[in-house]
């Protein structure tokens, strides 16, 4: 399988790959990983978080490889607030499985070569306006 890699550098710049899943099986949201798992030698990595093949986000302080419906206040998962202020919502857990469908991961070693891999955005001119 294939899993997206979101990585992230400190100047808020950002780079998407596809990368095999197996290399992040098992690995828990904060830890950190090298950077020959996606590719960039001389690099390491820290998992931030992520989200499943449904698109449900992963949430660090459940420890669990699946999905749990928890009551949440308004944190990762939960942007709008009821009258109450508390909602049942399902999230994933913070270890990766297979179910896993993206993994956003923070630079904190070798920011240099990541930043090369980022594709430069090509400004177009826009054509001056015809005179009347």
């Amino acid at each position: 399988m294939e899993i997206k890699v979101v990585i992230g550098t400190k100047s808020g710049k950002s780079l998407q790959k596809g990368v095999d899943n197996t290399a992040f099986l098992g690995k828990k949201i904060k830890d950190n990983v090298s950077g020959n798992l996606v590719g960039i030698p001389g690099t390491e990595f820290k998992i931030t978080g992520g989200s499943d093949k449904s698109g449900f986000p992963m949430r660090p302080d459940l420890p669990i490889p699946g999905r749990k419906k928890i009551l949440s206040k308004r944190s990762i998962g939960f942007r709008d607030m009821p009258k109450d202020g508390i909602k049942r919502k399902t999230v994933h857990g913070s270890i990766i499985a297979e179910d896993i469908a993206q993994v956003n991961l923070q630079c904190v070693k070798g920011d240099a070569e990541v930043e090369k891999l980022i594709p430069k955005k090509e400004v177009e001119a826009k054509p001056e306006e015809a005179k009347k």
